[in-house]
């Protein structure tokens, strides 16, 4: 019986069958409309076919939707909306994109956000800045708004911090107080040296005396005292804690005055007038001196040890080098070398927080090492470690049950050691992202190296390199075919290691801002610090550096010596 209802699709070679040249996309619908499943039985009839939408028979196509053009990809700036089976535009400032809401590549004048998103430089979130490499980057986590990613680089601070110049500290210094609406370090007034308020002085300078209204004042102001003679002082001079001048004071003889020197408050005809003494040397005193009381040339009289004279430092009485040292270590603005022939430690620079002045009976060390604002050294009789300086993190105080050791390195505000007699890593101080917590599994380790957020070491049996603590830009993750490492080195964000076996050098980590040369010698030493990287060439000792040189840091002088 027919069927009245029923639509057969006509058989291939028949009168209706599909042109040779049909487009694949009429192939497959008409592909689909054959090969439609069946639940353990045949469709009803081929009569339903009819029945089915032109959508559901895209929906078994691989192909979407591109203005008025199907194809199987989408162009540049569109993303494939699976749901519409078409390409749908990227957001606004995407150049490329996965869906509505992911921007995987922005416009060459915006910046992209952690949340995927492409925005102005100005609208990058708070906490990042607009970094080179066209991504908001995190600033450093003492900035709550920075212009870049260093600690020198804050614009505004936290709740727990002030703003002094572009650095955000814990603790504002003399002279100045923390304005907590601010955020900032405002200069205390005039006179005071430490205040509460713009008005209220609660310590005044050596010269200034508080009053009842909180006040620094200077009480010889609009006093004018009676000059003093030639050989008499004090009497010029008014007592700022009384605001009386002085009485006439004789001044010490052999001071000058017109007619040659002061004896005994008198001025008297100068026995030196004409006596040429001997120049005294660089490195010592009194040698060119005349004694006015009898006419006499001093006799020539060493310098204390270390004072500055034109190629280096005076030592017992002669200008020269530094002598020569077993150890250097440097800090963020101060720096440390442990004598070769005396094992004496001196320092110089900023001493901020005491880091540059050895405690006293000090014993001899064997090894130092510097953070930021600290420094820490190895008794080189005991092993005992002993650290100074800054300590607000606990960077300078090791634990009280820490053994001999044999290694030490300091990070930002963090420390680690290596035991004498294990080789065992113990670290202390600021743990923020782990770098003062070494791995449970960690083996006995050779050489350990600590960068601003994290810790590098080398195992002892194996040389193999392994890190831990922050991992912002791979940095405690070494390459998977590192090879075994005689030394390793860090700096803010890059690690570097010294190939055991051929001295080659291997970095990883920030590399854009600290791209290893290509044509570094084999090395024998390596060592970084803050956004630069130094190494020592084998066979002829050249020092060669890379990575930031704004103060010339990464550019050894032409003169140094083979190290």
């Amino acid at each position: 019986m027919t069927d009245t209802g029923t639509r057969r699709l006509p058989a291939s070679g028949t009168r209706g069958a599909a042109p040779a040249a049909a487009t694949p996309l009429l192939l497959l619908l008409s592909l689909a409309m054959f090969a439609l499943p069946v639940s353990g039985h045949r469709l009803a009839s081929q009569r339903h076919l009819h029945g089915w939408r032109l959508l559901d028979l895209l929906r078994l196509a691989p192909y979407l939707l591109s203005g008025t053009t199907c194809g199987t990809t989408c162009p540049v700036g569109t993303f494939a909306d699976t749901d519409a089976r078409k390409c749908t535009q990227c957001p606004t400032g995407c150049t490329a994109c996965t869906s509505a809401t992911v921007c995987t590549a922005c416009a060459s004048t915006l910046w992209r956000t952690a949340d995927w998103r492409c925005v102005a430089a100005s609208d990058c979130p708070v906490g990042t800045f607009p970094a080179a490499n066209r991504v908001c980057s995190a600033c450093a986590f003492t900035c709550a708004t920075c212009s870049a990613g260093g600690y020198q680089d804050c614009t505004s601070c936290g709740s727990s911090r002030y703003l002094l110049g572009t650095a955000c500290v814990a603790y504002c210094p003399a002279g100045t107080r923390g304005d907590n609406a601010a955020r900032t370090c405002a200069a205390c007034p005039t006179g005071c040296a430490a205040c509460s308020s713009d008005t209220v002085c609660t310590t005044c300078n050596a010269d200034r005396w508080r009053t009842a209204d909180a006040r620094c004042a200077d009480l010889c102001a609009g006093t004018t005292c009676p000059s003093a003679g030639e050989c008499d002082s004090a009497a010029g001079v008014c007592d700022a804690a009384t605001g009386v001048c002085g009485a006439p004071t004789a001044k010490p003889d052999n001071t000058t005055c017109i007619l040659g020197s002061c004896q005994g408050g008198v001025c008297t005809a100068d026995l030196c007038a004409s006596i040429t003494c001997p120049s005294a040397g660089e490195c010592d005193s009194e040698a060119g001196v005349c004694d006015p009381a009898t006419g006499v040339c001093g006799a020539p009289t060493a310098k204390p040890d270390n004072t500055a004279c034109s190629i280096g430092l005076c030592w017992t009485g002669k200008c020269r080098d530094l002598p020569p040292s077993l150890a250097i270590a440097a800090g963020a603005i101060s720096t440390c070398a442990l004598a070769a022939d005396t094992g004496v430690l001196r320092c110089c620079g900023d001493d901020y927080v005491g880091q540059a002045t050895p405690p006293a009976g000090l014993s001899q060390p064997s090894a130092i090492a510097m953070g930021d604002y600290h420094i820490c050294v190895i008794a080189a009789d005991t092993g005992a470690v002993r650290c100074w300086g800054g300590n607000d993190f606990g960077q300078a105080t090791p634990p009280a049950n820490l053994p001999p050791s044999s290694a030490i390195n300091a990070g930002t505000y963090h420390t680690c050691a290596i035991a004498a007699e294990t080789s065992a890593v113990s670290c202390w101080g600021a743990d923020w992202y782990g770098q003062a917590t070494p791995p449970a599994n960690l083996p006995p380790s050779s050489a350990i190296n600590a960068g601003d957020y994290y810790t590098c070491a080398i195992a002892a049996e194996t040389g193999a390199v392994r890190c831990w603590g922050a991992d912002w830009y791979g940095q405690t993750t070494p390459p998977a075919d590192l090879p075994p490492s005689s030394a390793i080195a860090t700096s803010a964000y890059t690690a570097c290691a010294l190939a055991a076996e051929t001295g080659a050098v291997r970095c990883w980590g920030n590399t854009d801002a600290q791209a290893t040369p290509v044509d570094l010698p084999p090395s024998s030493a390596l060592d970084g610090c803050g956004y630069h990287m130094c190494v020592v060439a084998a066979g002829t000792g050249a020092v060669r550096c890379w990575g930031s040189n704004g103060d010339g840091q990464a550019m050894p002088p032409a003169d140094l010596p083979p190290v």
